[in-house]
């Protein structure tokens, strides 16, 4: 009988899609992108994500470091481009997991 996800791991979706526990800790989740694959820590099987949910967060979240790179320049710049990446990085981790095809 499997034990139910936490509340942090269902928040951050890190869940694994076999058996249901904890995967991954936070930071690896930062870094895991649709064209790579982790075991999960519980029952190593793999996990991945998928390109359509990761291409909505990424390719906005690009665009509007774009956009505000055109307006902005020295430390507003950087106080602005810290928007974005901080906007990717937690929607990043707001996205479901899935099981890897291979």
């Amino acid at each position: 009988m499997a034990v139910a996800p936490s509340k942090r791991s269902l928040m951050l979706r890190l869940s694994c899609p076999h058996c249901e526990q904890a995967c991954m800790p936070t930071l690896q989740k930062l870094f895991l992108a649709p064209s790579s694959s982790i075991n999960c820590k519980s029952c190593g099987r793999g996990v991945t994500l998928r390109w359509s949910h990761y291409l909505l967060v990424v390719v906005p979240g690009v665009l509007l470091l774009v956009v505000l790179n055109r307006y902005f320049a020295g430390i507003e710049l950087f106080i602005t481009g810290l928007v974005p990446v901080l906007l990717i990085c937690i929607l990043q981790l707001m996205l479901p997991l899935q099981k890897d095809r291979f």
